[in-house]
């Protein structure tokens, strides 16, 4: 299997070495891997893309790793995962996926360093409290999902400095107010923030009306249902 670019091995338990498999793998796609973490010989260096949905890892890999090509990390539905990783092991991420990571309490401030990521989705991280106001360095986010963050309370203070970010999903959260800086998300085309108990709605029209009259706001606002 030395040449073996994509792998999908779900529910499957590997035993032996990893060393023998390929170096050359581009596409990994591990679904209810039983591990707590990835070994060191699991040779990763030319990932792409990474899956590993309804896993039992506690962390990706112990010590560091530094994964420059990946684009996509998938780890929705790891209920084991008690952090989320040290993203300068993966500088040129895009996509960053932990729905469902139902452990999960906060992100690695290093996320400020994935200037091409484009898409975060914390949907369902219900013991996620807060976002680290380093988040507002993403330069490429376009979409942000929060939705289902039951105990997240407040946005970060400079989310307006996100130029790119087109589509905001913040459903049942405990969100109360929006930052001031929102009114300057001017390629914002999609917002959901339904299921606000205890939110103020002069707070939530404040920030839309002055969202909405900027001269410089050329998109229409898009409300979703929930």
């Amino acid at each position: 299997m030395q040449n073996l670019r994509l792998l999908q091995i779900n529910a499957v338990h590997l035993t032996g070495s990893y060393e023998y498999l390929s170096k050359e793998l581009i596409w990994l796609c591990w679904h209810v891997c039983p591990l707590k973490f990835l070994p060191q010989n699991f040779h990763l260096e030319n990932l792409v893309v990474l899956e590993m949905q309804y896993n039992n890892l506690t962390q990706i890999w112990k010590g560091n790793r530094i994964l420059n090509n990946l684009k996509v990390l998938n780890l929705s539905y790891s209920r084991t995962l008690i952090k989320s990783p040290d993203f300068l092991q993966f500088p040129h991420l895009e996509v960053l996926l932990l729905e469902e990571c139902i452990k999960l309490v906060e992100l690695h401030e290093s996320i400020k360093h994935l200037k091409g990521l484009v898409r975060l989705s914390l949907r369902d991280c219900k013991k996620v409290r807060n976002l680290p106001e380093s988040i507002s360095n993403l330069k490429s986010l376009e979409i942000l999902n929060l939705s289902g963050c039951l105990q997240l309370d407040k946005l970060p203070e400079k989310l307006g400095n996100l130029a790119t970010l087109k589509k905001l999903l913040a459903d049942r959260t405990a969100i109360k107010q929006l930052p001031s800086s929102f009114s300057l998300l001017k390629n914002l085309k999609a917002i959901s923030l339904f299921g606000h108990e205890g939110t103020s709605l002069e707070s939530w029209l404040s920030c839309f009306s002055t969202w909405i009259s900027s001269p410089k706001c050329l998109n229409p606002m898009n409300l979703q249902s929930a």
